[in-house]
């Protein structure tokens, strides 16, 4: 279970939709946080959600699916 502050401080880059899967196997969306509370009580410092609601991920999928994630870091429109 993640924390608001971490889930809504996620980019779309941290994100894994279901069809982006490599080999086309997996069953949920995947979310990377980046900076968890847990970190500084000696856990990893970075985590994962698995999200596998139906609806949540309908709703995720509706919502990012559209938005290509960039291999290239940006700054302000320009590769860097």
């Amino acid at each position: 279970m993640g924390r608001i502050g971490e889930v809504l401080g996620a980019v779309r880059k941290d994100l894994l939709l279901p069809e982006e899967d490599l080999w086309q196997q997996g069953v949920g969306a995947y979310l990377r946080l980046g900076s968890s509370k847990t970190a500084t009580r000696g856990r990893g410092r970075v985590q994962h959600l698995r999200i596998d609601n139906p609806p949540a991920l309908k709703l995720i999928a509706a919502a990012f699916a559209g938005i290509v994630v960039s291999a290239w870091p940006t700054y302000n429109g320009v590769c860097a």
